[in-house]
């Protein structure tokens, strides 16, 4: 029995209280408390007496009232101890989910989590989603799907094989806001100021988000869509990500790590001013480059003016290995 049902069973001594109202009484108890905690029933049944005696009329008007209102019961500091650390635990727990759920949507969320809506299973070309327009926006561009699925079907078939059992999907809209309203003016992490309606896209762990186009500041007009040699380069680029997630997040391999740092410290100058984002020595920086690198290899084009596997040579030597691409 509770604490509180057996203090109501000795209120029911002192007020007069029917058997009935008793049970009542009892069953309207929710008990925030384990059944095995301890109670000093000696030291209870005195309080209550004396309490009990004081307030007579009070307690057979609303027994359960008085056992709370008096204050009869003292809980013991180590159950309030305990309920002290449950809930600040709870409010950790709360501020640590919402912190993540921003690194998730900024960064994209590794080991296997799945942003899209678009089923992450069956043939790869059929996980292509179009994300319909917002803002008064145009749709996008039928081409752009088509882009798209001539990508997918280009790609080396042990990488497309990878992607596909991997669960990746890809995601076109016309702009970050189309799917996340009220986003396009926050800072794009990084160095430059860019904002994120103005990126080309982004990939959240294996869920690839492709933009056509560009938005304007502080307003949802967005700019005239990117070509699609754009969209094939940047689709590219981001598949690069997906690619590295499919892998096990193969950029926090530690001898890539020390690859990518040798390549940073004897980088040539003019390829510097190419990579900026790409030379900051963080996982995210280093994720990007890598992107850019398996985005060239299994595209076997470079659009970079400074090509990034001259610029990157040990690292997209490893990458290179590591994808079995000839």
């Amino acid at each position: 029995m509770c604490f509180e049902c057996s203090a109501v069973e000795k209120l029911k001594i002192k007020s007069g209280i029917d058997q009935t109202a008793i049970k009542a009484a009892r069953h309207s108890i929710d008990s925030p408390f384990d059944r095995s905690d301890s109670i000093n029933d000696q030291s209870l049944e005195n309080k209550l007496n004396e309490t009990a005696d004081k307030n007579a009329d009070f307690c057979k008007s609303d027994p359960l009232e008085f056992l709370f209102k008096s204050k009869c019961i003292q809980y013991d500091t180590s159950i309030m101890a305990s309920k002290k650390r449950t809930v600040s635990f709870a409010l950790t727990a709360i501020a640590c989910c919402i912190v993540l759920f921003g690194f998730g949507i900024e960064f994209g969320i590794r080991e296997g989590q799945h942003t899209s809506l678009t089923p992450n299973s069956g043939p790869l070309l059929e996980r292509i989603r179009v994300i319909a327009p917002k803002f008064g926006h145009a749709p996008v561009r039928a081409a752009t799907v088509e882009t798209c699925k001539s990508v997918l079907r280009k790609l080396p078939s042990k990488i497309y094989t990878l992607l596909e059992d991997g669960g990746a999907t890809i995601n076109l809209a016309p702009n970050i806001e189309d799917n996340w309203p009220w986003t396009g003016d926050d800072q794009r992490p990084g160095v430059l100021d860019v904002t994120m309606g103005e990126e080309s896209g982004r990939c959240y762990g294996r869920d690839v988000w492709l933009y056509e186009s560009e938005k304007v500041r502080g307003s949802h007009k967005l700019k005239p869509a990117r070509s699609q040699d754009e969209m094939n380069t940047h689709l590219y680029q981001l598949l690069g990500h997906a690619v590295n997630d499919c892998m096990g997040v193969v950029t926090n391999k530690k001898e890539l790590t020390k690859l990518y740092a040798e390549d940073l410290d004897k980088m040539p100058y003019w390829a510097k001013f190419e990579f900026p984002e790409e030379r900051v020595k963080s996982a995210d920086a280093r994720a990007l480059g890598c992107s850019e690198i398996i985005g060239v290899l299994i595209s076997g084009e470079d659009y970079h003016l400074y090509p990034v596997l001259k610029a990157f040579p040990r690292t997209s030597k490893f990458l290179k290995k590591e994808l079995k691409i000839d």
